[in-house]
């Protein structure tokens, strides 16, 4: 009869640990290696059918500079960007460039106001993909600046 009980209780412990390890991949997300964007806006059903909206083009610019300048900022999880109307835009066919600013904290905690400017080549807005050639926070540069035809 003894064996039985121990039998039982290694069953109870085995049933109890696969419980917790349920429960656990549950509150963890169940390990989805899907990454996604979640300040990638979903554009509108008008806006798929014209992939050159100025609303949609200016809000995929600003996502795309937005990305860009986190990446480079000492305390990304800070960061309070200005608004879409508070950022200046240019184009010239796949080549992009955008000013604005951002309220972020510094290395030391401080919570300091920041002039940005990117500059990136993108053949596709719709899928934010690009590739940076240029950032400049403040005075800290990185990339070459190309110079827009007049």
């Amino acid at each position: 009869m003894k064996k039985g009980k121990k039998q039982n209780g290694a069953v109870l412990i085995v049933i109890g640990m696969l419980f917790i390890a349920l429960i656990l991949v549950t509150v963890m997300g169940g390990g989805d290696s899907t990454v996604t964007d979640s300040s990638a806006p979903e554009p509108s059903a008008s806006e798929q059918e014209d992939p050159t909206s100025i609303k949609t083009r200016d809000t995929a610019i600003f996502v795309i500079a937005k990305t860009i300048v986190k990446d480079n900022l000492k305390t990304p999880s800070t960061a309070d960007f200005c608004g879409l109307s508070e950022c200046t835009m240019q184009r010239y066919g796949d080549l992009y460039a955008a000013t604005g600013y951002v309220d972020a904290e510094n290395g030391f905690g401080a919570m300091i106001r920041s002039k940005w400017v990117v500059q990136f080549y993108s053949d596709d807005l719709r899928s934010y993909a690009y590739e940076a050639t240029y950032i400049a926070i403040d005075d800290q540069e990185a990339g070459e600046w190309v110079d827009f035809p007049s």
